[in-house]
């Protein structure tokens, strides 16, 4: 329990205040504090292993420079000890996690970040520092306001962050709001303990299915029961069979999005459950009541995807253009999908090549959810392109060229390369392969053998330099090395690619030749 004798006879002897049911209390990292009014919980992030509650303004503030800014407040805490991890040995950052509140500072604002003030401050009993520091932004700069409070076993600190020129104005929010903040006891997290196919994948693999099938099965119940009674402020909770749903939308844009996520686990389960022969436990779906929510909640991290399997969470958030037309659940099917295919083997998903992973992502876009129904129907831009090949008289990407990604050319120079531009091509190739084009590749189930095939060979492929690179420190101290690092990013993920296509698709050249004739028959003559 971290906390001193002191503390504990000053907060035991606290009075209640009428006010306590607007208080945040977290007894992970234990503390507690009161936002300013209005302002949203949006849950716990997870920013280099750096865990804490995120908070939101109830609006965008506007700005004479661009765009608006939603105000936030995080929480984060440092353990006492944590060193800044050593470089590699060719000096490259690592991404690892903060060791303290100066490295944390120094990592994500780097050159960028000027301090303005910081003084000892006093809450109460408890000491610390209050600093005041601001980030140039191309569209105005942002002004960070953060208490730092000691404690025996490492610091606490909790950080408001706005547009600078809108900072004056809401200071006294953020004073009172530090104001409130006491120390609380800590208590273990009901969660169940993190299982061996996280700690060690490779010695899992090695465990009998049965014995492998028995600890799933136990760890899912396990950490189904304990979420469901996890409850969180501001947010409806909901059971389901194979999820925990967390929503801030209205309660009927939530049922549609029950049903659509329903839908599509019995479409990836139909389709893919052959990947691997694990079990896939349940997650938690995180609805948010807008897209404002949900940027101002992943701001901080590099690379996003639909799942985080760190926190076991979905994450998706109401439009309500799209009214009640099934359209838009595009990105809560591929957070369906993501789930289900970090459960199948953890190294699927960061390991999927363009091709793949971006026509997916297309194809699931422009699906359209009914009821517990799906429809997957072509979007206006993948029909568009299409009727440009048919109207310019030029041939559509021949199937190879998708599939071994020769229709980009690697950077031999370790340059910046252009973002994949065939999300099309790869989403009617799904469209190929789903009405009867699996014969064509060998395989009765293409794309589940493909995704099996990456996991495969991921457990003995040399890791991603690129995954745990800091790239923000890259730029902002060695920019002269960023080819260098992309360099070998893009030899790993172009070897990685041959060996996956190898094992998938050993086809010969007749077979290829074969096989694209039936896949340029198809995607110029498909009709919905």
């Amino acid at each position: 329990m971290r906390i001193s004798i002191a503390l504990i006879a000053l907060f035991a002897i606290a009075p209640s205040s009428p006010l306590d049911a607007q208080v945040h209390t977290d007894k992970r990292l234990g503390f507690k504090i009161r936002p300013p009014s209005k302002w949203i919980y949006l849950g716990e992030a997870n920013e280099l292993g750096q865990r804490g509650p995120i908070f939101a303004g109830e609006r965008t503030l506007t700005s004479t420079k661009g765009p608006g800014h939603t105000p936030m407040l995080r929480a984060m805490y440092f353990p006492k000890g944590q060193q800044p991890e050593a470089e590699r040995p060719d000096g490259w950052p690592r991404r690892t996690r903060y060791a303290n509140f100066e490295d944390y500072r120094a990592r994500v604002h780097g050159v960028g970040a000027k301090e303005e003030s910081a003084e000892v401050a006093t809450i109460g009993k408890l000491s610390g520092e209050k600093t005041v520091y601001t980030v140039s932004n191309p569209f105005g700069s942002l002004t960070m306001y953060a208490l730092r409070i000691d404690l025996e076993d490492g610091e606490l600190v909790l950080e408001f962050e706005v547009l600078s020129e809108q900072y004056a104005k809401q200071r006294s929010k953020f004073e009172k709001s530090f104001g409130t903040v006491a120390i609380v006891p800590t208590s273990a997290s009901k969660m169940p303990e993190t299982p061996l196919w996280e700690t060690d994948f490779q010695a899992w693999r090695k465990l009998k299915t049965s014995e492998r099938v028995k600890q799933r099965l136990a760890y899912g119940d396990a950490w189904h029961e304990a979420r469901v009674a996890t409850k969180e402020k501001g947010w409806k909770l909901k059971k389901h069979d194979d999820f925990v749903i967390l929503s801030r939308a209205d309660s009927k844009f939530t049922k549609r999005a029950t049903d659509a996520a329903t839908a599509a686990r019995a479409w990836v389960e139909e389709r893919f459950a052959g990947v691997s022969d694990d079990e896939v436990v349940p997650a938690t779906i995180r609805i948010f009541a807008d897209s404002r929510e949900l940027t101002v909640f992943r701001l901080r991290e590099v690379k996003t995807r639909a799942y985080d399997p760190v926190r076991r969470e979905i994450y998706y958030a109401q439009n309500k253009s799209f009214g009640n037309t099934g359209e838009g659940f595009g990105p809560l099917l591929q957070g369906v999908l993501e789930h289900y295919l970090s459960d199948k083997h953890p190294m699927i998903t960061r390991n999927i090549p363009r091709w793949l992973d971006q026509g997916m992502s297309e194809y699931l876009r422009s699906t359209k959810s009914k009821g517990r129904k799906l429809e997957f129907l072509s979007s206006s831009t993948e029909e568009g392109r299409f009727r440009w090949y048919e109207q310019n008289n030029v041939k559509p990407t021949p199937l190879w060229g998708l599939i071994q990604e020769t229709v980009m050319e690697t950077p031999k120079d370790g340059g910046p390369e252009e973002n994949w531009g065939y999300q099309t091509e790869g989403a009617r190739l799904i469209r190929w392969l789903e009405a009867g084009g699996n014969p064509f590749l060998g395989k009765q189930n293409f794309l589940q053998a493909y995704y099996s095939a990456i996991g495969q060979h991921a457990e003995k492929a040399p890791p991603d330099p690129g995954q745990e690179i800091d790239w923000i420190r890259l730029n902002f101290k060695k920019p002269g090395q960023v080819k260098a690092v992309n360099k070998q990013v893009y030899e790993r993920r172009d070897q990685f690619l041959v060996h996956v296509n190898t094992i998938a698709c050993p086809l010969s050249g007749g077979a290829w030749e074969k096989a694209n004739a039936a896949w340029l028959e198809f995607a110029e003559n498909y009709k919905e």
